[in-house]
């Protein structure tokens, strides 16, 4: 740093002068002794202070002369307040520096006994003493202005030496706070390149050693030769085993000392919070990847020990892939009633999935869940009648549906080669569910069906309009999705009662054979008569009137309620809310027509993406229904379909495609069925009337597929339907009520469970309960907590664990969580205030603050 000219005294001296008739100069070095009198201005006498004149001094300053102008020179340091007798004279003057350094630690209230360790920092304020261009300087001002942002946190009368050294690190990695943590985040952020950037401009303000003290003091590391590396290998080694350190492994135990054991909660603390934070949660993910390659943590952790020691670490994605071929194996074995610590296979999937790399293994868990369930079906054994059938179908078998669909769209959504791992299991599925569910289930239901389709086992589709829509007195929606079966409906139907703004009544009809859209659309609008035209292609009239189209459905409703109007799904979608609400005024009956799965399942290309499809259209129809009950006054709401489907991703044998040739002649020829002049009997076919099907005098037949049969035909062959089939046959109705009018949405949010559990805590280690205050809903959504332990200054004291109110569970009891905090191993003042935190991760809003009495053991060191 470079002092100022005799020419800049001159100035800056006149500057104060100016404005202060008494002017302090401290001169440590005594470089301005001989030459002090040279520099004041004219009008200005100097006063030489030393050891022994200050009392005289200051009776010459306030009493004998009050008017005068002085120059106060101290060939020596200034004294610290406690002792310099001239304080308060100093308080209504101004003091002159002859260097920087000086004139920064003035600035930033810095006491003068601090001096030494601001003189140890002088390149990092000022940069180099010699060859300083241009940009050095601005980098060095950079981090003057940077430290002095930071600086302003602390009161340097009390002060230590190192708190000054760790600002100046903090400043150098951008830490967002000064803590030891946020240093460390600061310091591992960004990208490998970034991190050791920061590393090399700590060594280069000769900061490192530094740096490894804190190291020391609050992580127990301490290595002859130490390097960021191998700290990060040494923290993830410890945090790994921090519930079972007397299980680390003799290849770990150089990252491991005694030092970092006495400090484990330290350690889980910075890593659990750096998971967690969404700012640094993508780094932890690098670091960790890296750490389990250096570490070679799978096959160490695999060798001799216990996966179960792991159930609650998230240190490494690679413990999930364990956890998650344990499974596999498990079911893979039939094992289904394994339990891993008391946690039977579904609760343990649960459990991983709340962790940190839960989320990038999503899918590997619902597959898992969904697999394990759909185990359940080896002993599955049919009904007989078709009132059992359709009975036991809408009571439980749908579920079977569901998983399946579930664990294929899961299996889908595995990455890359990780899907191989669960092809075993896959096949399992597969065959499981084709061979020992629905084979069985659809020879059981065709043998019933052909002897009681006219029996009314559930109402008639025909019968819709009549029962279901025109009893409705006020404004009603009716929003039929192509293909939207029971058990598609049924996950529907859960979303709308989880939703408090909702009501929603379960029904099930049974649509007619054959199950294809121009017949089911047809029979969901009022009518007396259908007919089938006797025609290669499909049309079909109401009452003498087509029904293809949009607008000659809309008529056909118009026709028994003027007041009614027909739309498709994607014109609904691009009214603005004005126009939506101009739509749906005056009317009471409308019609909306969706068409997301059946488009999706018939398109060869797209055939495998149905399951895909499926959950889009669940979405979809419950956000139009939140929509229209919110915009187009609407309140009132049917949703059904014109038929379901099959799906099987299993290929079928050649034996299950169907050659028929003495049906005579074919009106129409499709995978599930024929529409013949005939019927026919024959081995894996069956056939109905199509006249007492459609209640009219129609002489043709409709020649059925049995099983999972389909009659060879264009088109894929895992997405059928037109056959008979309860998937193909039973479709869903609900009615859904809405309340009127605008409900603000609120987050759910956890809430400590007994104020008792904070009152006094006498452990490192804490298990609070917690429990979600509401499930989630349409009007209570899901949201994120990050809750700590922190000190009444802020300083985070405690690992971050991240809480998801996610639950949608209506009875409170099982809305209960537990939450798990590692205190940091120190000594705590009891005359401190000391406070849990519930922080919202997506405002930074803190929703509860409940104070602490720390009743910790006293740290040796």
């Amino acid at each position: 740093m470079e002092e100022l000219s005799g020419k800049d005294i001159r100035v800056k001296l006149q500057q104060l002068f100016a404005v202060s008739r008494i002017v302090f100069w401290y001169d440590s070095g005594e470089d301005f002794k001989d030459t002090v009198e040279e520099l004041v201005p004219t009008d200005v006498q100097v006063l030489h202070l030393t050891d022994r004149n200050a009392f005289r001094t200051k009776i010459q300053l306030e009493h004998e002369d009050t008017t005068g102008k002085y120059l106060v020179y101290a060939p020596f340091a200034k004294p610290d307040v406690r002792e310099n007798h001239l304080e308060d004279t100093l308080l209504y003057s101004k003091e002159f520096y002859a260097d920087q350094l000086s004139y920064f630690m003035a600035n930033a209230r810095i006491p003068v006994r601090l001096h030494p360790a601001v003189e140890k920092l002088r390149s990092f304020l000022f940069g180099p003493k010699i060859h300083s261009n241009k940009k050095l300087r601005a980098e060095a001002a950079k981090r003057r202005e940077d430290f002095l942002e930071r600086a302003r946190d602390f009161d340097w009368m009390t002060a230590e030496d190192k708190v000054m050294y760790r600002v100046a690190i903090c400043t150098l990695v951008e830490a967002r706070n000064t803590t030891v943590d946020d240093l460390f985040y600061g310091l591992f952020a960004g990208s490998e390149e970034e991190m050791n950037g920061r590393m090399d401009a700590i060594r280069r303000f000769d900061l490192e050693p530094v740096l490894w003290g804190l190291c020391r003091e609050r992580f127990g590391y301490e290595e002859v030769n130490p390097t960021l590396e191998h700290f990060i290998l040494s923290l993830f080694a410890v945090n790994t085993f921090r519930d079972h350190l007397d299980k680390i492994p003799q290849k770990w135990n150089q990252y491991v000392t005694a030092g970092l054991k006495n400090r484990v909660n330290n350690c889980s603390v910075l890593l659990d919070n750096m998971m967690n934070h969404v700012l640094y949660q993508d780094r932890f993910d690098s670091l960790s990847q890296k750490a389990a390659q250096n570490l070679d943590a799978v096959h160490v952790l695999v060798e001799k020990l216990d996966l179960s020691y792991f159930l609650s670490i998230a240190s490494f994605a690679c413990l999930d892939e364990l956890f998650i071929q344990w499974v596999n194996d498990r079911l893979v074995s039939l094992d289904t009633q394994a339990e891993m610590e008391g946690l039977s296979l579904e609760e343990l999937c649960k459990k991983r999935l709340s962790l940190h790399f839960g989320k990038k293994f999503r899918a590997e868990y619902t597959m898992l869940l969904a697999g394990r369930k759909l185990l359940e079906l080896q002993n599955y054994a049919p009904r007989n009648t078709l009132q059992e059938l359709t009975d036991s179908y809408c009571r439980n078998d749908w579920q079977a549906d569901a998983e399946y669909r579930h664990f294929v769209t899961a299996y889908d959504d595995v990455e890359g080669e990780r899907a191989g791992q669960f092809d075993t299991l896959r096949n399992m599925i597969l065959n499981l569910y084709q061979n020992e569910f629905l084979e069985p289930l659809l020879l059981h239901w065709n043998e019933a069906y052909r002897e009681a389709y006219q029996r009314e086992v559930v109402p008639f589709q025909k019968n819709f309009y009549q029962d279901e829509v025109a009893p409705v007195k006020e404004k009603v929606a009716v929003l039929i999705s192509d293909a939207f079966r029971l058990e598609a409906a049924r996950e529907l139907a859960e979303k709308f009662r989880n939703d408090e703004n909702c009501t929603v009544e379960e029904k099930v009809r049974m649509a007619p054979l054959p199950s294809v859209t121009f017949l089911g659309m047809a029979e969901l609008l009022p009518h007396e008569n259908l007919e089938l035209a006797h025609e290669t292609s499909a049309k079909v009239f109401l009452d003498g009137k087509p029904c293809a189209s949009t607008n000659q459905r809309e008529k056909i409703l118009q026709d028994r309620n003027l007041h009614s109007v027909a739309i498709d799904y994607d014109s609904l979608l691009a009214l603005k809310a004005t126009e939506l609400k101009n739509f749906s005024a005056g009317k009471e009956v409308i019609y909306i027509y969706h068409n997301r799965i059946d488009a999706t399942g018939e398109a060869p290309k797209t055939e495998s993406s149905v399951f895909q499809a499926v959950q889009q259209t669940i979405e979809e129809l419950f956000r139009l229904v939140k929509r229209l009950s919110r915009t187009g006054n609407i309140y009132r709401f049917l949703v059904t379909a014109d038929h379901g489907f099959l799906y099987s991703r299993g290929k079928l044998q050649e034996a299950d495609k169907l050659e028929v040739g003495d049906a005579g002649s074919i009106w129409m020829k499709d995978r599930r069925f024929l529409l013949t002049d005939r019927p026919v009997e024959r081995e894996g076919v069956y056939s109905v009337p199509l006249g007492k099907m459609l209640d009219n005098q129609d002489d043709r037949y409709v020649v059925l597929a049995k099983g999972m049969s389909v009659f060879k035909a264009s088109g894929g062959m895992n997405y059928v339907h037109g056959g008979s089939s309860p998937q193909e046959l039973l479709v869903p109705c609900l009615f859904i009520s809405t309340k009127k009018g605008i409900v603000d949405t609120v987050d759910a949010k956890p809430k400590l469970i007994s104020d008792f559990s904070i009152r006094k805590i006498s452990n490192y280690h804490v298990k609070l309960g917690f429990y979600q205050d509401q499930p989630v809903s349409d009007v209570v959504k899901a949201a994120a907590y990050k809750v700590h332990f922190e000190t009444g200054s802020g300083e985070l004291i405690s690992n971050e664990p991240l809480y998801r109110a996610e639950s949608r569970a209506v009875k409170q009891g099982e809305r209960v969580f537990t939450l798990e905090f590692d205190l940091q191993k120190r000594n705590y003042d009891a005359n401190q205030r000391y406070y849990l935190k519930i922080i919202n991760a997506r405002t930074e809003k803190e929703i509860d603050s409940r104070e602490v009495l720390l009743d910790l053991p006293e740290m040796e060191y």
